[in-house]
């Protein structure tokens, strides 16, 4: 997909479209609700809105947090930093979240260190993880350096796949690359897996955020 995104650019470059009206690049997504993912949010070091997380250490006030997105004194859609975060704690807590209780800033979750997706792999093969939850993906196959991914798998105590189709993360302990060289033998994998059903998008109504930030509502074409 990178490389997909890389080359678009390259030739839009070589037949001068870049900066020109109508020229660019519109990378199409290959889900229905991608951009809204980073909505809902769910990578680990956002908040919606693009408002980062909160780092125990490093912003212990709700100035400081503040203070860290909007950098005092530059201009631009980061200098209102305040007035976004104020607006999202107040959809959190409500009436509750006041200046005096920093805006119930206190409740806010907050990292500790980088809890992304490699850090996570490398902490599973290291016995660090016990248990892991992959809704809606599959990182056998479709994340950087499957085999580190598979062999992490494969020293978790449990895994909970939810999908439409028995994916590969389901199956590495039975048919993985992995167990024809021997790295993981299936009557001794110790991870036990539940797979569990998942409806598709077209089975259930709700929001979703197209490529362009269209907000859209969709109505459900079938039942689950």
């Amino acid at each position: 997909g990178v490389q997909y995104i890389r080359t678009g650019a390259i030739i839009q470059l070589l037949l001068g479209n870049m900066g020109r009206p109508g020229g660019g690049v519109m990378a199409l997504r290959g889900h229905a609700s991608i951009q809204g993912s980073t909505d809902v949010p769910t990578l680990f070091n956002l908040l919606p809105g693009y408002l980062p997380m909160p780092h125990h250490a490093e912003h212990p006030s709700f100035d400081e947090w503040v203070d860290s997105i909007r950098h005092p004194g530059q201009k631009g859609f980061w200098g209102n930093a305040r007035a976004y975060g104020v607006n999202l704690l107040k959809a959190y807590w409500g009436d509750a979240a006041t200046p005096e209780n920093d805006y119930c800033y206190g409740y806010l979750p907050r990292m500790t260190g980088d809890h992304g997706t490699y850090q996570q792999v490398l902490n599973m093969i290291d016995g660090k993880v016990k248990g892991y939850f992959l809704l809606g993906q599959n990182p056998a196959v479709g994340s950087a350096h499957g085999r580190a991914q598979r062999l992490g798998m494969a020293n978790l105590d449990w895994l909970v796949v939810r999908d439409l189709f028995m994916i590969e993360s389901a199956t590495f302990w039975q048919n993985g690359p992995e167990v024809a060289t021997g790295e993981i033998v299936p009557e001794e994998c110790r991870t036990e897996v539940f797979f569990l059903p998942a409806a598709s998008h077209v089975e259930k109504e709700g929001t979703f955020t197209q490529t362009q930030r269209l907000l859209q509502w969709r109505e459900k074409a079938v039942e689950p």
